[in-house]
């Protein structure tokens, strides 16, 4: 993964000035073979030779820059030549380059010069710009690109700062004078404490730090004033704040289990031994397919299911659940959605699951394997585990309120009620967290602390489990 990364940020990164490497004269960079082509391409051609540079993590290994024109080359041979000739299309490009910049068109002109160049460019531009000009075509530039944000120095956005109007400046929704703000990253991107870039919507953050990998994914938080936000931009339907970053308050990571340290552990604590009995005993079986068990469907399918039950499990383990707790919550997770028909918010099927499995008789299976020697272990639940299992599956769409209302009711014994109470919170959370699929995970809902350090591991759930 972290060579998609490296290779993804060689494709989007901007170009820096101390990238480009001057090929005048004698070049230890270059054998001498090349130089000898360079030398006589130049003098075929008739171009500036202080304007050739070598790039040596380019897309291409040379670049003519002579702002404002920018091409690159890839060689020095005669078919380059006769491209770079004045009656090819780089004199066209040229004359369109000088075209824009003549009717003050800058629009056109970043559009059409090569992508890595932008940043470069702007650079070279910006003094040249007039009025709100200034600020408009910097923030334009400054959001819409993933690296080479750095390009755009401190000094460039205060002077951007002073020519903007009112009408430059995105008012941002919402009333509150404090907002917290979020921050994904990898291991490529700017540390918290330096970058300007943040949203309001966690789940953008999340995005960003989980888009290639997990295993290096962090998530920030941090709150700002209102009165310190620099502008808004949803351009990109990714709520970015911009701001100096002394203006952040409290900047704190929103602690994240890794998933490469994870997964070992759940392994050599075999609760992967326990989800794959649960996944064969009750998911995979004759009966479990002989009663069309799980909705053909995008969102509520069976993966949905291996996937609630695993994050059942590892909530489980920080929650230092018995044996029979974990089997209580894996039972669950298995059958609770097997109640709908359809995808839409139904706050009646997990009634719906709870009389299937009894009119199909379906098992409900104890297994013990964590932390035991032997293979296995089976053991059968009580009539009050089994109706903790109902209360959990009936109880799992509705609102905590109401759930808690009726559990008080339950004839249960006061240490069963307590039980039924701490599982459907974690229950709840293993089936909020794969809300991840969705797009629209809230972490504000979510009842555990824990819980909220297992969204990249949910996120890797998703991308993984089978």
């Amino acid at each position: 993964m972290a060579n998609h990364m490296a290779l993804l940020k060689m494709v989007k990164s901007k170009l820096r000035r101390e990238d480009l490497i001057p090929l005048t004269g004698k070049s230890p960079e270059m054998p001498e073979v090349i130089q000898q082509q360079f030398e006589s391409f130049v003098a075929r051609t008739g171009a500036k030779e202080d304007c050739f540079y070598y790039m040596a993590d380019g897309t291409a290994p040379y670049v003519y820059y002579d702002f404002p024109y920018c091409h690159y080359l890839y060689s020095f041979d005669s078919d380059m030549e006769e491209m770079f000739s004045p009656v090819t299309q780089y004199e066209a490009r040229n004359r369109a380059i000088d075209k824009a910049i003549e009717e003050k068109n800058y629009d056109y002109y970043l559009y059409i010069v090569e992508g890595a160049f932008d940043m470069l460019i702007l650079q070279d531009l910006f003094d040249s710009l007039e009025g709100s000009e200034k600020y408009r075509l910097l923030k334009e530039k400054y959001t819409d690109v993933d690296y080479g944000h750095d390009l755009i120095t401190r000094e460039m956005w205060e002077e951007a700062i002073l020519t903007r109007s009112p009408d430059d400046v995105s008012k941002i929704p919402g009333y509150f004078d404090t907002l917290t703000v979020y921050r994904g990253n990898s291991s490529e991107s700017t540390p918290p404490e330096q970058a300007m870039s943040w949203t309001v919507d966690f789940k953008v953050a999340l995005g960003f730090a989980t888009r290639l990998t997990g295993s290096e994914a962090t998530i920030y938080e941090a709150t700002i004033k209102r009165k310190d936000i620099i502008d808004y931009y949803d351009g990109r339907k990714e709520k970015e704040i911009i701001c100096f970053p002394e203006n952040l308050r409290k900047i704190k990571q929103i602690t994240q289990e890794k998933t490469d340290v994870l997964l070992p552990q759940l392994n050599k604590e075999r609760y992967a031994d326990e989800y794959s009995y649960y996944v064969n005993t009750l998911m995979e079986s004759e009966e479990a397919a002989a009663s069309g068990l799980f909705l053909d469907s995008d969102f509520h399918n069976k993966l949905h299911t291996k996937r609630v039950l695993m994050l059942a499990l590892t909530l489980s383990r920080f929650a230092k659940c018995s044996h029979t707790e974990r089997a209580i919550l894996a039972n669950t997770a298995v059958y609770h959605d097997i109640g709908r028909t359809h995808e839409w918010e139904d706050e009646f099927h997990g009634l719906e699951s709870v009389k299937k499995v009894n009119e199909n008789n379906l098992p409900l299976v104890q297994i013990q394997c964590v932390r035991t020697k032997e293979d296995y272990k089976l053991a059968t639940f009580s009539n009050e585990e089994v109706d903790i299992i109902s209360f959990l599956m009936h109880y799992h769409c509705i609102e905590d309120t109401e759930a808690f209302s009726a559990l008080s009711k339950r004839d249960m014994s006061e240490k069963g009620k307590k039980t039924a109470r701490k599982l459907y919170k974690l229950f709840k959370d293993a089936d909020g967290l794969d809300r991840v699929r969705l797009g629209d995970l809230d972490i504000s809902y979510l009842r555990t602390p824990k819980a909220k350090e297992l969204i990249v591991f949910a996120t890797d759930l998703l991308r993984n489990i089978e």
